[in-house]
């Protein structure tokens, strides 16, 4: 069980580098504004750990919801980890804010995961 987690981890993280280093290639060649830039950096994250969930939610064979909580709950504590200890940033309000949508993001995910499984059943 922990493998699928890391599996689905590393999936996440894989894609938010590759969708991030791209939007910052076309942000260098001003191929778009700041302001599309920085809400692509919100999205990008927000929509991994999604797709990602759905998959784990996929694969999960009930509660779907702890699924995705015990999934965004592992990403966020890694995130928060290299925020603090490694990148030294202070802790704000609308940091929580968006750890918050993330973990909302990923149960969302994991739900519609699971429910998707039953139905190709």
């Amino acid at each position: 069980m922990i493998k699928n987690y890391l599996i689905h981890l590393a999936y996440a993280f894989v894609s938010i580098l590759v969708l991030i280093l791209i939007v910052t290639v076309f942000n260098y060649f001003n191929l778009m504004g700041s302001g599309v830039t920085s809400a692509i950096k919100f999205i990008v994250p927000v929509g991994s750990l999604f797709v990602t969930s759905l998959l784990l939610g996929k694969k999960a064979k009930k509660r779907g919801i702890l699924e995705g909580l015990k999934f965004g709950g592992i990403f966020i504590f890694i995130i928060l980890i290299l925020n603090n200890l490694i990148l030294m940033n202070s802790f704000e309000v609308k940091i929580l804010i968006y750890y918050v949508i993330l973990l909302v993001s990923a149960m969302l995910g994991s739900m519609i995961g699971i429910n998707l499984k039953k139905s190709d059943n």
